[in-house]
């Protein structure tokens, strides 16, 4: 008798062992799976841009360009902010399809991506052809600002003209590497000095 009971117990522990198995194999499944629907866009999320369509190798640029904000498939509850406030790209439209995602910009450019649990990976379009990649990374936080710091800690004269200031102006160097660069500019008619960090 004691032989049987042992061999039940075993029997027993072995399908416990095996419906747990089975059940968190389910539940980690789950979690992998790509996420639809307003729910699992609404939210706030880091948005991060790399260079280029295609991957090409080597130094590629990804960096934390901002934040993005969407309350659900509502495009007027929609936004995409620079890191330092105010907007990046302005969303005049957002389409939910499945797990995939579609934005149209006011500039014309377009973002086509896939939606996960908490990351949204895609690529930006510009007149049809794919343009950069792009990601958005779940939050869970509101968005801290990054006030631009200022240049000089000192007292300065202050400036004839206004100054316009943008953050990433892409140029094209020789051997079609797209490099990034931070340019503020005198409003007003020239002559003007430049001058050049790198």
């Amino acid at each position: 008798m004691a032989g049987k009971g042992f061999r039940s117990s075993v029997g027993f522990s072995l399908n416990v062992g095996v419906g747990m198995s089975l059940l968190l194999s389910v539940a980690w499944l789950a979690g992998c799976q790509p996420q639809s629907g307003p729910a699992a866009l609404t939210g706030d999320w880091d948005y991060y841009r790399m260079l280029g369509g295609e991957s090409r190798g080597g130094f590629e640029a990804k960096r934390r360009f901002g934040f993005a904000h969407f309350d659900g498939a509502d495009p007027a509850g929609a936004w995409l902010h620079r890191r330092a406030g105010g907007d990046l790209e302005v969303i005049q439209e957002l389409r939910l399809e499945g797990d995939s995602l579609f934005l149209d910009f006011a500039s014309g450019r377009s973002v086509q991506a896939l939606l996960g649990r908490d990351t949204i990976s895609g690529r930006i379009f510009q007149d049809g052809s794919p343009v950069q990649r792009m990601w958005l990374v779940r939050r869970n936080s509101p968005p801290t600002y990054e006030p631009y710091f200022p240049l000089w800690d000192t007292p300065v004269s202050d400036s004839t003209y206004a100054v316009e200031i943008d953050p990433a102006v892409p140029m094209s160097a020789r051997d079609g590497t797209t490099l990034m660069s931070f340019v503020g500019s005198p409003v007003g008619d020239g002559p003007f000095g430049v001058v050049l960090e790198r």
